[in-house]
Order: C-alpha cells, then sequence, then structure tokens
C-alpha cells in the first residue's frame, strides 16, 4: 500500500473514533440536558487529542524518517571523502597506533546491538545498505538472548564474516551469574570460546538488561579481557579517559535517541572529534513513548507499517473509550440522583 493511502487511512479511521466518542458524549449530555460548557471541553480534549497524535506521526514519519532510505542516505553522507568509517575494534587500534586525523576527517564508528529476534534479518538489511557504500560496521550477538539462540544467529554471523564485517559478543555475564564475578568469568569463557567456532570474534560490549548487575563491572582490570584478544566497545572508548574526550555519542539504547539532532546533521557537525553511532536493528518490543523516537522501530518497519497505525489510532481509542465511559457515567448518577429526589418528594 502507498504512503499516502495510509496516511489518509490512518488519519481517517482516528478521525472517526474521535468524532463517534464526541458525538456520543454530546448526545448523552445533551439528552440529559448536560452544560454546554461540558460539551465543549469534551470536544476540545478531542481536538487536541487528534492533533497531538497526528504531530507525534508528524514528527516521527516526516521529521524523523529514520527508515531504511533514510539510513541510505546516511551511509552516503558518511561515505565522502571527508569522513572515515570504522568499525569498533579498527577505531581503537587506529587511536592507539596514533593514525586517527581529526583535522582533515570526521572519523565515525559504526556500531550495532542484536538485541532481539527480529533485528537478525533488519541486521542484514543495514548491512547490506552499509556494503554497497563500501562501509563496514560492527555487529554484536548475544548468547543468551530471551527470543533467538546463537543458531538462529548463525547465518546472519557467516554473511557479516565472509562480507568483511566485524562481529562481536554482546555479553550479560554478571547479570546471568548475579553478581558472582568467579561464575561470570565462567560465563564469558565458555561463551566467547562457543562463538568463536562460529567466526572470529574481536570485540565485546556489554549487554545493558540490569542496573543491579551492569555487566561491564565484571572486569576488575583492562587486561582481564585483553587476554581474550578482543576490544571492549564501552571500556575501551567511552569509558576510557584518554579517548572519551574526542567522542560524540549517537544512541538510541532504550528505544529513544540520547540527542535530539538528527543523526545526519549531527555528523556534519565538525568540532573534529569522532561520532560513534549505536543504532539497534531490532524493534517491536518498545514502549510506547520509545516508538515515537526509535531508530529500532522505524527502521524494523520501514519507518512505516505499524507505527502509524499505533500512533494515530492506539493512542485515541482509550481516551476516546473514556469519554464515553465518563459521559455515561456522569448520566447514570445524574439519573439516580433525579430517581431517589424524586421518590422522597412522594
Amino acid at each position: 500500500m502507498k504512503r499516502n493511502i495510509k496516511i489518509t487511512l490512518a488519519v481517517t479511521v482516528s478521525t472517526i473514533i474521535l468524532f463517534s466518542s464526541i458525538l456520543s458524549f454530546y448526545w448523552v449530555n445533551v439528552g440529559c440536558r448536560f452544560t454546554y460548557i461540558k460539551i465543549t471541553l469534551a470536544v476540545t480534549v478531542s481536538t487536541i487529542i487528534l492533533f497531538s497524535s497526528i504531530l507525534s506521526f508528524y514528527w516521527v514519519n516526516v521529521g524523523c524518517r529514520f527508515t531504511y532510505e533514510y539510513y541510505d542516505k546516511f551511509c552516503d553522507t558518511i561515505s565522502d571523502k571527508q569522513y572515515s568509517v570504522f568499525t569498533v575494534s579498527s577505531f581503537i587500534h587506529a587511536f592507539r597506533n596514533n593514525t586517527l586525523d581529526f583535522q582533515n576527517t570526521t572519523p565515525v564508528i559504526l556500531r550495532h546491538d542484536i538485541d532481539e529476534r527480529n533485528g537478525i534479518q533488519n541486521a542484514k538489511h543495514l548491512a547490506e545498505i552499509e556494503k554497497k557504500h563500501n562501509l563496514r560496521s560492527t555487529y554484536y550477538i548475544r548468547m543468551h538472548a530471551e527470543d533467538y539462540s546463537v543458531k538462529d544467529a548463525e547465518p546472519l554471523m557467516k554473511w557479516l564474516h565472509s562480507n568483511g564485517f566485524e562481529i562481536g559478543y554482546h555479553y550479560e555475564c554478571f547479570y546471568l551469574a548475579k553478581g558472582n564475578n568467579t561464575r561470570a568469568h565462567e560465563i564469558f569463557a565458555n561463551d566467547i570460546n562457543e562463538l568463536r567456532k562460529i567466526v572470529p570474534i574481536t570485540t565485546i560490549c556489554s549487554h545493558g538488561n540490569s542496573k543491579e548487575y551492569i555487566n561491564w563491572k565484571m572486569w576488575n582490570k583492562q587486561v582481564e579481557y585483553e587476554k581474550y584478544n578482543v576490544t571492549s566497545a564501552y571500556l575501551d572508548v567511552l569509558y576510557n579517559t584518554t579517548l572519551s574526550k574526542y567522542i560524540k555519542y549517537w544512541s538510541d539504547a532504550g528505544g529513544i535517541p540520547n540527542v535530539k539532532t538528527q543523526l545526519i546533521e549531527y555528523v556534519k557537525e565538525t568540532d573534529e572529534k569522532a561520532v560513534y553511532v549505536l543504532a539497534h536493528p531490532e524493534g517491536g518490543n518498545r514502549s510506547l513513548s520509545s516508538m515515537c523516537a526509535s531508530i529500532n522501530t522505524q527502521i524494523t518497519r520501514g519507518g512505516w507499517d505499524g507505527s502509524i497505525l499505533w500512533e494515530i489510532i492506539i493512542i485515541p481509542i482509550p481516551v476516546s473509550s473514556c469519554l464515553t465511559i465518563i459521559s455515561w457515567s456522569l448520566i447514570i448518577g445524574k439519573r439516580m440522583h433525579n430517581y431517589k429526589k424524586n421518590r422522597r418528594k412522594t
């Protein structure tokens, strides 16, 4: 279905829902001789809801436009000679070898964490776009995801490796061990060995699934993970006091970008810093508020399918229903009050 048709359909259905509730409210309360102030209030609230949902849709699907097409434009932008694109490990090694050129180019680090099952297929779409522009990025795979196994991700891992992408381990060992550091290290060693039976693993990144057991805190010293011949997406970059001052971080972790600036505009801001981009390829199980700004949903659903119906139709439904319920509750209460009043008179 074409984009304009979907817009028209979604707005039409939403409008019908809202105005049906308004008419219901009007009929019930006029029939009961309620004041027009309440009617006006109901219409005003419903109108605000309608336009808020439309504006929300506009901002997400027109203002944000983080679709596969948008990502293609983003990759086209950073493929220009003024940018130098790195995987996580290649950037860390370039910094350690003092070969980064912040004066003449803007380094861009591309990273993708595959947290959920539907991110597997979406990750390949992103990688194909990157490959088209001769770019390479880092994809982090979980060993203990709730809805996918390593076997599910194995074809993607092999495809990524054969096409020159970096693959990392998205570990959550400290959380699985409930804070037992010894057990966490045992899980990590076993997991990375299993992953390396499939493809080379050259980098690691902690998964943020617990505030109580923060996974990267399983490492007391840098040498503890370096013995596995890996770099760390956080400890070697963002939490490295020497390197972090040269980094601008654009992340969609949690579903909402950590900066309001559009991604393409963000990388164009020349201030002699590297741009570190974290974009999760999966979507779906995100909160309603997160969807409104989420790169996840926009990439997963092409910036369109599902999100439009969710934001324009689903949001007004409970509000419209509430207006109707309140309306009938008021009329029932009013009639009961009049009934009791009439009984006292008789």
